[in-house]
């Protein structure tokens, strides 16, 4: 961004640019977390997203995001790739929900697999 004047030049140099992060870690063999968050100063939008693998493919377990009207929201998806209605899990800021949809995710993986199968 340009500036046109001493007093724009003041404001740019202030202005926090929207940065996009990514990162996914193996929990096991057959589970895997997916991280995306965009953050200005601190986290404006995230999806934590955990997929199984079945048949050699990866497939969505659940996704914790804050899509909708600012809510911290968590859908589950079926075995057969059908995605749940959203159900507000996380009533604190999108940093505090992120960071609680990964420990949850992290802790309770296997368990969420588990009943996620047919």
């Amino acid at each position: 961004m340009r500036a046109c004047c001493a007093w724009c030049r003041s404001y740019v140099r202030h202005v926090v640019a929207r940065r996009v992060h990514r990162w996914q870690k193996d929990l096991s063999a057959e589970a895997r977390i997916i991280v995306r968050w965009e953050a200005e100063r601190d986290v404006v939008s995230y999806a934590v997203t955990m997929v199984a693998r079945v048949d050699g493919g990866w497939r969505t377990v659940v996704v914790f995001d804050c899509s909708h009207d600012d809510r911290n929201d968590r859908h589950r998806h079926t075995f057969d790739g059908v995605k749940g209605p959203a159900e507000t899990f996380h009533h604190g800021t999108p940093s505090e929900a992120v960071n609680d949809a990964i420990d949850l995710i992290r802790a309770e993986h296997e368990r969420m697999i588990e009943r996620w199968r047919p």
